[in-house]
């Protein structure tokens, strides 16, 4: 049974179509690539799986229920924004702390689960570094080890490691295939470039123009030779457009 399903979903910004009638569902573990040309909507569709804003029509479930009834969801989804977003006047540590406190009640809890994912990421030791004293890649680790902190059974990531230098990117993208491995969390990791998609996912939805509508799906993304030369093909059409 899939995790997460995304049923008939339509969003609309003041009568402008944003999300135009998508239908997917994603497996327990998986990790899927959304697709598209900038402005399409990915972004707007992140938000609306965290349930940060609410579908004109349609309906995204959750273990089968809708996530309009289910108001104790939120802990279920993590979310990594394209921005690191840290507290500038918050050391590592308490940048996850003041996050997962509200989950989380007991202290000696909280600071388990903390030292466990600034492990994961390799930032244990600089735990009390605030985030001036950090790298935009260290930046990005601190954030991504936030959005597992709260234990959720679903990460969202919104081209995280766009604004990193291709060293930088190319180390967080293989830290974060790891982290995937050995969490077995479910993934959904928004972006626009070709390479990314073909290095991460498992399995890629690629998104048409706004009004953003599903193309294609690829469920094997094994010959990736042949996929790359299809979605550079597509990206060219939509430029010429």
């Amino acid at each position: 049974m899939a995790i997460l399903e995304v049923k008939n979903l339509k969003k609309e910004f003041e009568n402008l179509k944003i999300i135009d009638n998508i239908n997917f569902s994603i497996e327990s573990g998986e990790f899927l690539i959304l697709f598209g040309p900038n402005g399409c909507g990915k972004t707007t569709l992140l938000k609306l799986i965290a349930g940060l804003i609410e579908p004109t029509s349609g309906d995204i479930l959750l273990h089968g229920e809708s996530l309009k009834k289910k108001l104790n969801h939120l802990h279920k989804i993590g979310f990594v924004f394209q921005e690191d977003r840290l507290f500038p006047w918050k050391t590592v540590y308490e940048n996850l702390n003041i996050i997962i406190e509200h989950f989380f009640s007991d202290e000696r809890e909280r600071e388990v689960i903390i030292k466990k994912y600034l492990n994961l990421v390799g930032l244990w030791n600089f735990r009390d570094y605030y985030p001036n004293k950090l790298s935009g890649g260290m930046k990005q680790k601190v954030a991504l080890a936030r959005a597992f902190a709260i234990e959720p059974e679903i990460i969202l990531l919104d081209e995280p490691f766009g604004a990193l230098d291709i060293y930088s990117r190319e180390k967080l993208q293989d830290e974060t295939i790891k982290i995937w491995r050995e969490t077995n969390k479910t993934m959904i990791f928004v972006t626009h470039n070709i390479d990314d998609a073909l290095k991460m996912g498992q399995k890629i939805l690629l998104l048409s123009k706004r009004p953003s509508k599903i193309l294609k799906i690829f469920h094997d993304v094994s010959k990736k030779e042949n996929i790359k030369k299809e979605l550079k093909n597509i990206m060219k059409d939509y430029e010429n457009l």
